[in-house]
């Protein structure tokens, strides 16, 4: 009984079946792994999958595996942000400016870290988005239709219409 809980519980988070809703999730689940946690962006951004439609299981899928692999990477956005926030004098204002906003200080863009991770995830969010929208299709077409053909696929539909 609880196998079957499990498994209702990962078809309603996957529930969502077009490849762009899909390729969504993967993408704000890259931002939500590579952007450091308890920043204003971070916050909105965890709450747009609950507000527009897309694959909540691909999101946490996601997010799980770029927060490991933010791990491998955290020195290298460190120097990046930091290359971003004094490498160029003339940006300087701007960012003594928009400290002074009342919102912004809350996005943490001030420390080199969370620059970083934040400017190479927003990078590379498009890419990751349309790279991922193929992936699903070549899934959808390829591997989701071998697994509708196996046994253990025939044998989970047949038990489940003999518990309802």
């Amino acid at each position: 009984m609880v196998i079957y809980w499990i498994v209702t519980f990962l078809k309603y988070l996957g529930r969502d079946n077009q490849n762009s809703q899909i390729a969504l999730g993967i993408s704000v689940g890259m931002l939500l792994g590579l952007i450091p946690v308890f920043t204003l962006h971070w916050f909105l951004i965890a709450v747009l999958p609950f507000m527009i439609r897309m694959n909540l299981l691909a999101v946490f899928c996601s997010a799980l595996c770029f927060s490991i692999f933010n791990l491998s990477l955290n020195s290298y956005f460190e120097q990046f942000g930091f290359w971003l926030l004094t490498g160029h004098p003339t940006l300087i204002p701007l960012f003594s400016k928009a400290y002074n906003y009342p919102l912004l200080p809350y996005t943490a863009f001030n420390h080199s870290t969370v620059m970083g991770s934040s400017v190479v995830a927003l990078g590379v969010f498009l890419p990751l988005f349309f790279a991922a929208k193929l992936v699903a299709k070549n899934h959808r077409e390829r591997i989701h239709t071998f697994w509708l053909s196996t046994r253990i696929q025939r044998a989970y539909a047949h038990t489940k219409r003999l518990i309802h």
